[in-house]
């Protein structure tokens, strides 16, 4: 049993977009750090770091693997956007960046370096969120009338 095309490209993106995150959370985290030594901004600037530079990352990958796959209107894109963004900030804010937020502040406070203790926390998050997209895009192409992101 293999993976769908589909599939693929909407793992793709969110990785991509995760990959965007990983550049933003620690850089803005970083920064703020050199601004302020409070865990709680740093760990505020690590979510909104994240947040910001993942989504333009997802919407990059996302507009490139609709024109390559000659499926790209602005249309389809709404439609796209329409589908996922209400379920991904849902599942970012409910899971991702409480457990960014409260994991990275535990690891700070307990000493660790901020660095690890942001990327470390970010792992955990984004493993949690990524599961629960994917049970969503299963769930919704088994009951819509509309695949999403076919």
């Amino acid at each position: 049993m293999g993976i769908s095309r589909a599939a693929w490209d909407f793992n793709k993106e969110l990785v991509l977009g995760e990959i965007g995150a990983l550049i933003g959370t620690p850089l803005v985290s970083l920064i703020t750090s050199l601004l302020t030594t409070n865990d709680t901004a740093i760990a505020l600037a690590a979510a909104i770091g994240g947040q910001v530079v993942g989504a333009i990352f997802w919407v990059t990958t996302h507009v490139f693997d609709r024109k390559r796959n000659k499926r790209f209107t602005m249309r389809n894109l709404k439609e796209d956007i329409i589908g996922f963004t209400p379920v991904a900030m849902t599942m970012d804010f409910i899971i991702y960046e409480p457990l960014l937020f409260f994991v990275s502040r535990h690891f700070l406070q307990g000493g660790g370096g901020v660095l690890p203790s942001v990327i470390g926390a970010q792992a955990l998050a984004y493993t949690c969120f990524l599961s629960g997209m994917n049970l969503y895009r299963l769930g919704y192409n088994k009951y819509a009338k509309k695949k999403l992101f076919e």
